[in-house]
């Protein structure tokens, strides 16, 4: 069946999911609030794809810095973004939302869903949005020239999640068509836990931060900065995650098995291998500077939303706690106060049994207001 639908972002992981999906036969409409980054894809209609998501050219529908043009008359709104600028384009979007419009996080999230959440309730939106959250982008991919992407990996088994979940069911099957091997989680707590980059990017980030300035951009940090030594920190951090996942009753999926169900590596290595040895990693350049996702996205939008969870069912997060603090040194800024806390998702106040009902239903118990 083929579907009109809205592409936020024209980055990476936006250039392949327009195309992608343009090449299964949707009608895709495409924005960005860059002129340079459409000019290349206006001149030629479409974008370029090549890799494991198909070969070709896609033609696209509609291709606009309005974005009210962009997501009108659509059924579905991929948000394809890095999680800090999510906030201001959804309120971008408030204006020209239509009743039942299924919003799509298609990129690596923690707390996002909850996050606009509290955006719609701030700007008393009274439509029925649907606010779906994966847990990870579905592609590894890279813009390799202006209009053209390279697609290395078309993920398999990520998980998905509506809030609230009452709705998943509906939502479920529609979100297959475009990517058949979603996995159904319980909520979207579970898909925020199940975002691999807070594991995979700060503490290898951190620990490499002398070679990363020193470099002036040419590092890997897969193949060079994840050694032995860099992979137990990873483990460390890691089980925190997991620990937190177990007090919710989430399936408690090792970074090692998240990384061989989704198709990054060979499940037989082990975690350093997996790292340093893989076609898809092993391709990927930097990151170039410390004022990169991997720190500036990957912290405050991710271990901060996990360590601040983690104090509400009484989870112990040391590394986390450790890595959020030495990055702020290093950034000379405060990533516990820029990040996502509980009280920014419409969860302070929550016990554990409210919060699960509240992911269910929607509905918190008591009065709690919106915290801006």
């Amino acid at each position: 069946m083929s579907r009109k639908i809205a592409i936020l972002g024209a980055g990476n992981g936006g250039y392949a999911t327009a195309a992608h999906q343009a090449l299964n036969g949707h009608q895709v409409n495409l924005w960005s609030r860059s002129d340079k980054n459409l000019k290349p894809i206006l001149e030629k209609k479409g974008i370029t794809i090549h890799g494991e998501a198909g070969e070709g050219f896609a033609r696209l529908n509609y291709v606009s810095t309005d974005i009210g043009q962009v997501i009108k008359g659509v059924e579905v709104i991929f948000i394809v973004l890095p999680s800090f600028a999510v906030e201001s384009v959804v309120e971008k979007c408030i204006p020209y939302l239509e009743d039942g419009q299924i919003m799509v996080l298609n990129l690596a999230s923690t707390g996002t869903a909850l996050r606009i959440n509290e955006i719609l309730k701030k700007y008393h939106v009274n439509k029925k949005i649907y606010i779906t959250e994966f847990s990870s982008l579905t592609y590894g991919c890279r813009i390799n020239k202006p209009g053209e992407v390279t697609v290395q990996l078309l993920a398999k088994n990520i998980k998905c999640a509506n809030f609230p979940s009452k709705d998943n069911e509906k939502i479920y099957p529609i979100l297959k068509e475009f990517y058949p091997d979603l996995v159904l989680a319980e909520n979207v707590l579970e898909t925020s836990l199940n975002n691999g980059n807070p594991v995979t990017h700060p503490a290898p980030s951190l620990l490499n931060a002398g070679r990363i300035e020193y470099s002036d951009g040419e590092f890997y940090l897969y193949t060079e900065g994840i050694t032995p030594s860099v992979v137990k920190v990873i483990e460390a951090v890691d089980g925190e995650r997991i620990q937190i996942c177990r007090q919710f009753g989430f399936e408690e999926i090792p970074v090692e098995k998240r990384l061989a169900r989704i198709g990054y590596t060979d499940k037989a290595e082990s975690l350093y291998k997996q790292y340093s040895k893989s076609d898809v990693f092993s391709q990927m350049k930097g990151p170039g500077s410390l004022q990169n996702r991997y720190i500036t996205e990957d912290i405050p939008y991710g271990l901060v939303v996990w360590a601040s969870l983690a104090k509400t069912i009484g989870a112990q997060t040391h590394n986390m706690d450790s890595i959020i603090t030495l990055a702020s040194s290093l950034l000379n800024r405060d990533l516990w106060y820029e990040g996502w806390t509980i009280d920014k998702l419409g969860l302070e106040g929550m016990n554990f049994e409210e919060i699960q009902q509240y992911l269910f239903t929607g509905e918190p118990f008591g009065n709690f207001e919106y915290s801006a």
